[in-house]
Formats: structure tokens, sequence, C-alpha cells
């Protein structure tokens, strides 16, 4: 009897010590180290990039449309022109999808991010607008702070998709000086959200990697930690509830809308769903998987091979876009395919939000894609 009260005894010192262990780990947690890590290598490199392409893009804009409408011969050469704007453009919208999942800091300034993306579009703001612009009889006025002033869904990157991706075989002169003023628009936002992260007077990293209650938006870094896995999470469910759920069958229907999935006149819908989770599965590998990998090696193996899954599902649905974008979500095997890839995101986003938040001693606020 004597015996099993000592084994009980250190068996119960043995589980205090641990849970003791476990807390002091989790007070030394290197929060600043996770915070610097995805602040320096991925954010600012990501920004720096997508203000670089927006700025060859005008360059490419303002080239493509110094001329003057008359003649066959000006049409035609116009015509090849759009195919290099066409590339140059999806490039710009895949440096977009590395810095979106972002909702912090200069590009929610201004109604940056509404005027650089507006979409989804539910009620095609956009379209209406931008028909509106370009078949009124009044030219479209050369003034940048005017055009700030108009529709949010006329300023960025899906009304330049409407433009260079539309039946039009060229760009006439009015739809020159509106793609003019939209690529001014978008270099100018990417311009200042690259510079305001990383260049004083704001040098918003400052508030990241060196926080304080009374000098900067973030009270301490493992707020900031908090902050950081909070958009992972929300831009896995935005991936998996609006840009995969918008396209999949509405009730009655056997087949999905491509027209609802974002950028689908480009065909690079499925680039850029890899693009978006390339950059979370970044931010968890350069930041946190170093902590996780201390503490639980198997829970880590397992997120790397659910990421791994769901890029796979992203490769396949972008060879078959490639082939008919059109005839993607008629065919039952993407659909299923589609469905999964939402499963994986899921599972992921549950390890993000109840494991890595408990195992890391973070919290995160409220996801209004919940639904909860």
């Amino acid at each position: 009897m004597l015996r099993m009260k000592k084994q009980l005894f250190i068996i119960i010192a043995v589980a205090i010590l641990s849970v003791q262990s476990a807390r002091s780990n989790e007070i030394n947690l290197d929060y600043r180290s996770i915070n610097a890590s995805i602040v320096e290598n991925i954010i600012l490199k990501d920004y720096a990039q997508l203000a670089s392409l927006s700025e060859t893009f005008n360059q490419n804009i303002q080239q493509a449309c110094s001329f003057e409408s008359s003649g066959e011969g000006k049409v035609n050469s116009q015509k090849i022109v759009s195919l290099k704007l066409q590339k140059l453009f999806i490039e710009l919208r895949l440096a977009w999808a590395k810095v979106q999942l972002i909702s912090f800091g200069p590009i929610s300034f201004l109604e940056r991010r509404e005027r650089l993306d507006y979409w989804p579009d539910k009620h095609r703001v956009g379209e209406r607008q931008l028909r509106k612009l370009l078949n009124s009889e009044e030219p479209i006025e050369w003034n940048i702070e005017n055009f700030r002033d108009k529709s949010v869904a006329v300023q960025g990157l899906n009304a330049m998709e409407r433009i260079l991706f539309s039946k039009e075989e060229y760009l006439d002169n009015k739809r020159c000086q509106l793609a003019k003023l939209v690529a001014v628009n978008v270099m100018n936002i990417s311009a200042e959200v690259s510079s305001q992260w990383s260049k004083k007077p704001i040098e918003f990293k400052n508030d990241l990697l060196n926080p304080s209650p009374d000098l900067t938006f973030f009270a301490n870094s493992k707020e900031v930690s908090s902050v950081l896995l909070n958009d992972m999470s929300t831009q896995l469910r935005f991936l998996s509830d609006i840009k995969i759920a918008n396209g999949l069958p509405k009730k009655g229907n056997k087949a999905g809308n491509y027209r609802q999935l974002e950028s689908w006149r480009t065909g690079s819908t499925f680039a850029l769903m890899k693009s978006n989770i390339l950059t979370i599965e970044n931010y968890y590998k350069q930041g946190f998987a170093e902590q996780i990998i201390k503490f639980w090696p198997k829970k880590h193996q397992q997120i790397i091979k659910l990421f791994t899954d769901a890029l796979d599902i992203v490769e396949f649905l972008h060879s078959q876009a490639t082939v008919s974008m059109n005839q993607l979500l008629t065919q039952q095997n993407n659909l299923d395919r589609l469905k999964q890839l939402q499963n994986i995101l899921f599972d992921i986003d549950v390890i993000f939000k109840k494991e890595i938040v408990s195992a890391l001693n973070l919290n995160i606020k409220f996801n209004a894609l919940d639904g909860d």
C-alpha cells in the first residue's frame, strides 16, 4: 500500500513538473523571432515585389497606349501589344496574391485594399461602372486625383482585368485612357504600402518588431504573433468559403459556375490559389514551425502533409483550367477535388486556431468567416 502511494506521489509530482515546464516554455517563447522572420523574410519582400511589378506594368501600359488610333495598322499592332500586357498583368496578379492575406497595416488605410482589389463583386458593381465609363460620350479625363474619387470598383486589378481580357480585340483611345489611370493608381498604392512598411516616417514594420503599449499599434510581440496567425486562419477560410465555394454548384445544379471564380478571365484562378496557399505555408515554416517542432514534431509533419496535399490538388485543377476553364466545373471529378481541397484547408485552419493557438499560448480574435 505504501509502495502504491509512493508511486502515485511520483506520478503526480512528474505531472506537476511537466505542466510547470510547459508553462515555462510558453512564457519563454520567442514571439519576436516568429514575427521578425515573417516580416523581414516574407512581408517586406513580397510588398517590394508587388511595387516593382506594378511599376513595370504601368510603364508598359503607358508605352502601349501612346498611339493615335487611326488606320488598320495601328489597330493590329495594338492587338499584339495587348498580349504582352496580359502576361504582365497575370504576373502582377500573382504578386498581389502573395500579400492578399495581410489585413492590417498600410494596406488597410484609405480604402487601399478595396481600391486595389475589389473582389468578390457580388452585385457586379465593377462591370456596371466600367461599362458606364466606356460607353459614355464624355472623354475620360486624365486626372489621377479625381480618379481616386470614383467608385473603388473601377480603380484596381479587377477593372484592369476586364479591360485587358474583354471581347474587344484592341485597346482604343478610351480604353487606353482608363487603363493608364488604373495602372498608375495600382502602382501608387503598391508603392505607398511597400514604402510605409519599410521606410520612415511611418516604418510600420517597427510596430511589429518593437511593439510598445504606449507607442505602437500592438502592445507586445505575443499580440503580433496572434494577429499573424489570425490572418493565416482568415485567408484559409476565405479560400475555402469564398474563393472555392463561389464556383461550386448551387442547389438544383449539377455543374459549378466558373464565372464566379476569382480572375476566371485570365485562366489563372488556381495559380492564384496556389500563391495564396504557398504564402500561408511559408508564414508557418518561416515563423511558427520551429516552435511547433520543439513541442509537437508529429503535428508539424501533419501540417506539412496537409499543405502538400492541398498544393497537389491546386496544381491538378490548374492543369485542367489551362485546357478548358468553362468545362472545369462541369466534371464531377474536378468538383470532388475542389470539395476535397476545401476540407483540407478547413483541417489546417482548425489546427491553427485550436492546437497551435494552445501550444504557443496565443489568442486570436473571432473570425467573421467562421459563421459561429
